[in-house]
């Protein structure tokens, strides 16, 4: 299996363009729930491409990216360029190589799952300032739609790394451990996403096990998705639907 910390290293460019970008209700949601306003200092660990970023540079926050992978972190950098509160550096869950007591809030992605919880953890109770807190956020497939069934049916028969998708089994015992001994809020928004064919093919491509151009499952797979884009698509379009989790806590 790919090492975490490289393995989007060959889908930065479908990573940035067919990735989901996060709700603006989210936003409202952390300023009801949270009180976040544009003084705070946003931590954004496993940043990638800069997504989960953005919505907060957009509220006015300085936002620190911290990625471990060069070539995600170039995206970041030059898709986040216009925002001057913007900085990212080289660094992980288990060593943001950020300051003690440094940021108000942490947000992290869907990179939680790579992370060693208990490291992560350590680390995080390091850099936040007192009272500080953690929000984790990922935008999650639903799946029991008709038509994500038979996607996620058609790209697990061409699954290049099956043991990646035990990474996202047992989710919420994951997060319990990791706010242990404290408890967490969670929230839920509604998202979505519209493909044309070609739009489908690149967010299928962004996935870490699914193959890329070259390899010989490629073009079986696409010849099979061709037949699940043409069983769904309306307008030529095909709807990806999604739930944004959100889980917040204090791990102080």
């Amino acid at each position: 299996m790919i090492p975490p910390k490289e393995r989007f290293t060959s889908r930065v460019e479908n990573y940035v363009k067919y990735r989901p970008h996060y709700p603006q209700q989210l936003l409202s949601l952390l300023r009801v729930e949270c009180g976040i306003d544009s003084s705070w200092v946003i931590a954004d660990v496993g940043s990638g491409t800069g997504i989960s970023s953005e919505l907060f540079l957009f509220n006015g926050n300085r936002v620190i990216g911290v990625e471990p992978n060069s070539a995600m972190r170039e995206a970041g950098d030059e898709y986040l360029g216009r925002y001057h509160k913007f900085i990212s550096i080289d660094g992980c869950a288990e060593q943001t190589n950020l300051p003690d007591e440094n940021v108000d809030m942490i947000i992290a992605g869907s990179a939680f799952h790579w992370f060693d919880l208990d490291a992560a953890k350590v680390e995080f109770k390091r850099i936040l300032k007192p009272g500080g807190l953690v929000a984790l956020m990922w935008n999650s497939s639903i799946k029991n739609e008709p038509f994500m069934m038979d996607l996620i049916k058609t790209v697990k028969k061409y699954n290049v790394e099956h043991d990646v998708e035990n990474k996202y089994h047992h989710e919420r015992e994951k997060i319990v451990r990791f706010f242990h001994p404290n408890e967490f809020r969670e929230f839920n928004l509604p998202n979505q996403q519209y493909f044309d064919f070609d739009g489908l093919i690149g967010r299928v491509c962004s996935m870490s096990y699914s193959p890329l151009p070259g390899h010989p499952f490629f073009v079986p797979m696409s010849v099979d998705l061709k037949k699940v884009f043409g069983k769904y698509s309306s307008d030529d379009e095909v709807k990806f639907e999604y739930s944004t989790n959100i889980y917040i806590g204090k791990i102080k």
